[in-house]
Formats: structure tokens, sequence, C-alpha cells
């Protein structure tokens, strides 16, 4: 397992994950209802509404594109509640992260399974 740790996406981040057969891609978010929310992503293109982002669904189409895999993978986004600046997270926000983390185990031992 390895971890990439990134401000915000880019097309070289492709190449990192070229050589997975499964990533996450994990990010906070604060218009959410739930704790956290998994769901599984797959390739796809479209043109981005600013022209910085680039989409976890994108990386995965130039994954495809440039080197000819696709991994499966999945969007996990966990609820954080303050985003000011510092190197703390809250009570709440660690509690969601354990909880998706915890998740997280349960769809790689699944994925593991399966390939036996």
């Amino acid at each position: 397992m390895d971890v990439i740790n990134v401000q915000e996406l880019g097309p070289e981040i492709s190449e990192d994950i070229a050589g997975y057969e499964l990533v996450f891609f994990i990010d906070a978010g604060i218009d959410q209802e739930n704790n956290y929310e998994i769901k599984e992503i797959i390739p796809l293109y479209k043109n981005p509404i600013f022209s910085h982002h680039i989409s976890p669904e994108m990386i995965l189409a130039i994954t495809k594109e440039l080197f000819g895999v696709s991994p499966a993978a999945y969007l996990v986004s966990v609820r954080g509640y303050s985003f000011d600046f510092g190197f703390e997270i809250t009570r709440e926000a660690q509690e969601n992260s354990e909880k998706a983390i915890d998740r997280i185990k349960e769809i790689c031992m699944n994925w593991l399974s399966q390939k036996r």
C-alpha cells in the first residue's frame, strides 16, 4: 500500500496510479449529509468547469489512454467541519475518517478475496 498526498489532482498522477490495480481518491467535504461517502468510479473524460480542476474520473481516463490500464477506483469523501488554516482536525472529522478507513479496509479485503 502506498499513499500519495497532493494538494490537487493533476495529470501526472496518472503515471503514479498506472502501476496499481486498486486506488482510492480521498478528500474532505463539507456539503454532504453523511459522515463519509464512498462510490466506485470509472474512467470518464469531460471538460473541466475550471481550467485547473481535474476529477478523479478524468485521471482514470488519462491513465487508460496513456498507459492502457484502468485500475478499480473509489472516490472517498469524508465530512469535515472546520477548514481553517492549521494542522488539527476536529474530533468529529477524526471519527468520520476512522469510519471511512474501516470501510476502505472492507472494500480491500473483498477485492482481494475476489482475486483469489
